[in-house]
């Protein structure tokens, strides 16, 4: 249906605006998933045409919601939930890859989508053509149109980093999905013997992959005992907060893995990589971090549906800055002295004990997460992000945020204390003329049932509020409200705009994210919102129950099965969730959803029907992915994966760019052009390092490796355990965090081993080159207390956010330069704009010490892509979360990285932002000409949720669209130009 608008949609944007998240949690009266990560995925996509909205939703139909559906169980172990086999939950994020759109959870399923009707086609195995089992799902794709990811192969047992050519490079007249062309640009070891790194996403350069590998791990002693003991995946993590991250740099030229450990100095949790580029002999990535994976433990249902959401720390935007030095011997720095040579960076990095610690730099106030920039951006310098607070405490909460990352300037736009937002999407100007010329779109999430949520389009430079559809007027607090079962509403619904859209914004704004938690007889089903028809979905819908393992639900019997296969399915490990509500991206044209396993989904991005599912162990080998997929400006879409067999690894991978996104020979396997661009070896025998994201710069890929270990025993152990996927991980906090530079062209890795102290993170902001160094800005957490605030009776009980672990920017300098003859314990950073240092030790690996910069309290940033991913920036946009103790609470703002600035836009105290999407105004020359999309969900019953449209420059809002109907809290966003 039409939407009817406040305020005027510019004419210029059209396009498709796609979300995917949790959607349904509930089926029947008896059965409920456990975590948020498990609710069954519910597409969304907004049609900009003209200045006009056509929105639709739809659940993504994996085999685990159709059989969840039918049973009225999960069938599959999900996250947080115990189940029988498959992760097939597409979830987490769409993507695009070849003219075709995948929905993505983090493993080796994805399910094609039609972005227009947001039907389900046909689901991928992407371990038919790559041997990978988790897969992030949040490719990137770079300037050259290679898509890469990062996932983890069991049967290498190592972390894969996938590459998907580009199109035009393929062979004339053959007929091939895309997916099916990706191949293993390299593989990195585990860490940790038997336990992998979480990776939700990862950060592309110009040349290098970046992996962060992180301490909160999936434990393989624990995921082999999942059948016997009935563990779910999260209960196969841990987190290792003795352990510290590591950044894995990876040449994507020829998939080479720096030698040089970057480890970090504290623990971080990460879910979300803002960016990464190269400058002036640095790497610099850009990551929203968690201090630990506390927020996973907060998102079970239970704690969200009583809305005990606070956080004892709050996600940070941190920069990350790795010397561009592949080899830690050539090192040539003083005794202690920081590698870090950008001007005006705070990031350290210093070579102690033969590695690189690196000390991120803060990206202004904490409490944001799921970052968005302009696509542009990816892999260069940039100055801006937009994220949403969420309901993180702080000055983000529940607002839509503009961050700019240079001078750390932010701007904060909010409704009220019962909306936030969703993922902001940036939709460039199609004539844009600076990184933040454009629009940003986001979803405002009511809290309330008697509350519309609301579609809503921000000038992306001011960050106020172009246009919106409406809803109704009274409320009533109940921040639990948003983590009940979301109804699919397959069919167009008319909505009022309040405010002016700009007419250039033209396009489709999606969001995805958790949609249903409890199943009939304890899971229920309830919008053009769709949910993603993943086999977790469809089977969990069949049986009413989890059948395959989710984060923090593990999986249960499939009563259809007969004794005999249930024997086999107690000692075997379970197959991974195609629960693809973590993410979207576009792939060639097409538009995918993503979790954090091998599988995506495709998804039909005009109707949200939930299409194919790919699996990425089939084609590049990985087990679990990023679910954040980059895209390089030659269209490129990079990501990292971990690899479980015979030797834990982390493949980085790419997907090219096709030669032409309709061309129809393309439509059967839209990942065969998936290319391993280099791989990374855990730090850990039998672990490795969770990862939500990697950045890129120009010339790297930055991942990370965080000692939130996936531990491979209990990961083996999941279904004997009775464990979810989370309670396979182990937080090693005695650890370090490493980061990894991989050349984009030839998949080789950095020599010099970068760390920093242990950390959790789930984003970069961005990374990007500068001279000799990389600066990475991300969101790092102290621990990974997020991933148990995140049970769903945590989020439900308002508990999410009771830690005072917020996620804080951090930005970390790696020197990439020759450091064999610098000296030790010599801060080697020389950028004057960041305090981050990088010391070499005495084994030449570099000590990266952050520059924490500004507020913690946020997550979700994004900033201007197309101008500044993997380039130097300016700015970054993000959302406040819950907790009360943040400048940022409820809000989304603009951070200026520059002067630390910070421009928050907030609806009112009952909104609770989500994340927001800085839209670059086509014909915009400063990095902030654009809008800001961002979602606001109220908690009031009256009052419905908005979509935000917010000038970008000054956070003002331009418009807003309430929409009817309740949006969840979603994951992230995507906007597709028409």
């Amino acid at each position: 249906m039409i939407s009817n608008t406040k305020g005027e949609i510019p004419k210029w944007l059209y396009g498709v605006f796609l979300r995917i998240g949790p959607g349904r949690y509930d089926f029947g009266k008896d059965f409920t998933v456990n975590h948020w990560f498990d609710g069954f995925a519910l597409m969304h996509n907004f049609i900009f045409s003209n200045g006009q909205v056509t929105y639709r939703s739809r659940y993504l139909k994996s085999e685990a919601y159709k059989k969840a559906q039918e049973l009225h169980t999960t069938i599959y172990t999900e996250f947080g939930t115990k189940a029988h086999p498959d992760f097939y939950n597409n979830m987490l994020h769409v993507y695009q890859l070849q003219g075709n759109f995948y929905s993505a959870t983090e493993t080796h399923f994805i399910h094609r989508i039609d972005p227009i009707t947001l039907h389900t086609k046909e689901r991928v195995n992407l371990n038919n053509t790559i041997p990978v089992h988790v897969l992030s799902s949040q490719p990137l794709t770079d300037q050259d149109g290679n898509t890469y990811n990062i996932g983890v192969s069991f049967t290498n047992i190592k972390y894969v980093i996938l590459k998907f050519p580009p199109k035009d490079t393929l062979t004339e007249g053959l007929d091939t999905d895309p997916v099916e062309n990706g191949s293993i640009l390299c593989q990195i070891p585990f860490r940790w013997k038997m336990k992998f790194s979480y990776c939700h996403s990862f950060s592309i350069t110009k040349n290098y992959i970046v992996f962060l590998d992180q301490p909160l791990v999936m434990n393989g002693m624990k995921l082999i005992a999942s059948q016997v003991r009935g563990y779910c995946y999260k209960e196969c993590m841990d987190w290792n907060p003795e352990e510290k991250n590591r950044f894995y740099i990876i040449d994507k030229a020829n998939g080479a893995v720096w030698k040089t450990q970057f480890i970090t100095c504290v623990p971080h949790f990460a879910l979300n990589h803002i960016n990464a580029y190269e400058d002036d002999g640095h790497i610099v990535v850009d990551i929203v971090t968690y201090p630990n994976a506390e927020v996973l433990d907060k998102l079970y249902l239970n704690k969200m549906r009583a809305s005990q959401l606070d956080l004892s720390s709050l996600p940070q935007a941190q920069r990350f800055v790795l010397p561009i030095l592949k080899k830690i011997k050539d090192v040539k720095c003083k005794q202690g002295e920081n590698l870090v040579k950008l001007k005006g960076c705070n990031a350290e990095a210093r070579v102690s004990d033969g590695v690189v610690v690196i000390q991120p730099e803060n990206l202004g106030p904490p409490g944001f997460d799921m970052p968005q920039i302009n696509y542009s951006y990816i892999g260069k310098k940039y100055k801006y992000v937009y994220a949403t607070g969420l309901l993180f405490d702080g000055v983000y909460k529940n607002g839509l945020v503009k961050l700019n990352v240079k001078t750390k300037e932010y701007k904060v736009w909010k409704v009220n204390e019962y909306m936030t937002f969703s993922e902001p999407v940036f939709a460039p100007h199609p004539h844009a003329c600076s990184e933040d010329d454009g629009l940003v779109l986001t979803i405002g999430l009511s809290f309330k049932d008697n509350i519309a949520d609301t579609l809503r389009i921000f000038d992306a430079k001011s960050l106020t509020e172009v246009a919106r559809l409406v809803a109704n007027d009274t409320y009533m607090m109940d921040i639990s409200k948003l983590f009940k079962n979301a109804e699919a509403h397959p069919d167009p619904i008319e909505v009022p705009i309040k405010g002016v859209i700009p007419d250039w914004v033209r396009g489709t704004y999606y969001k995805i994210g958790p949609g249903k938690f409890d199943l009939p007889s304890g899971f229920t089903i309830t919008f053009r919102a769709r949910y993603v028809e993943s086999e977790a979905y469809k089977r969990a819908m069949a049986v009413g129950k989890p059948v395959f393992t989710e984060f923090g639900t593990k999986s249960y019997e499939d009563s259809s099965k007969n004794i005999m296969s249930r024997a086999i399915h107690k000692i075997m490990p379970s197959d991974m969730t195609d629960n693809a509500q973590g993410n979207l991206f576009v792939m060639n044209g097409r538009l995918y959803a993503a979790t954090e396993t091998c599988f995506i989904r495709q998804i039909d991005p005009d109707t949200l029907e939930t299409k194919e599912k790919f699996d990425l162990w089939k084609t590049v080998g990985v087990n679990f992915c990023s679910s954040h997929y980059v895209k390089d400006r030659d269209g490129t879409l990079y990501n990292a994966g971990a690899v479980l067999i015979p030797t834990v690894k982390y493949h980085i991978f790419k997907i090219p760019p096709s030669l032409k996104a309709t061309d129809s020979k393309y439509e059967k396997s839209p990942f065969r052009d998936v290319q391993q661009v280099g791989n990374i070896s855990s730090s850990w025998k039998t672990s490795f390092g969770y990862n939500h994201s990697i950045a890129i710069t120009d010339n790297y890929i930055v991942y990370v490796e965080q000692p939130y270990l996936v531990n491979l025993m209990k990961l083996i152990t999941t279904q004997i355990k009775g464990k979810s996927l989370k309670e396979c991980m182990d937080w090693c906090p005695e650890e370090k965090t490493r980061f990894y530079l991989v050349d984009k062209k030839n998949g080789s890795q950095k020599k010099i081993k970068y760390e920093t102290a242990a950390m959790f993170f789930y984003h970069f902001i961005n990374a990007y080159e500068d001279g000799d160094f990389v600066v990475v800005d991300l969101l790092a957490h102290d621990t990974p207390i997020m991933c148990e605030n995140f049970l769903l009776g945590n989020i439900r009980n308002c508990q999410v956010y009771e830690t005072p672990d917020h996620p804080g920017l951090r930005r970390f300098v790696f020197p990439i330069s020759n450091i064999k003859h610098e000296p030790s314990k010599v801060n080697l950073v020389n950028l004057n704009y960041t305090t981050a240092s990088a010391e070499k030790e005495k084994d030449d690996t570099i000590a990266l010490t952050p520059e924490c910069i500004g507020e913690v309290g946020f997550d979700h940033p994004c900033i201007n892509i197309k101008q500044c991913l993997g380039r130097k920036y300016r700015y970054f946009y993000a959302g406040g979360l819950y907790g009360e103790d943040t400048i940022y609470r409820r809000s989304v703002f603009k951070m200026d990285l520059q002067t630390r600035e910070v421009k928050a836009w907030r609806n009112a105290e009952e909104s609770i932002m989500g994340e927001p999407f800085f839209l670059p105004n086509p014909t915009g020359i400063d990095e902030d000409d654009g809008i800001i999309i961002a979602t606001a969900s109220d908690v009031r019953p009256t009052h419905r949720s908005l979509l935000v449209f917010l000038e970008a420059k000054n956070m003002t809002e331009l418009a807003r669209v309430e929409i009817p109907i309740d949006i969840k809290v979603l994951n992230h966003a995507f906007f597709l130009p028409s």
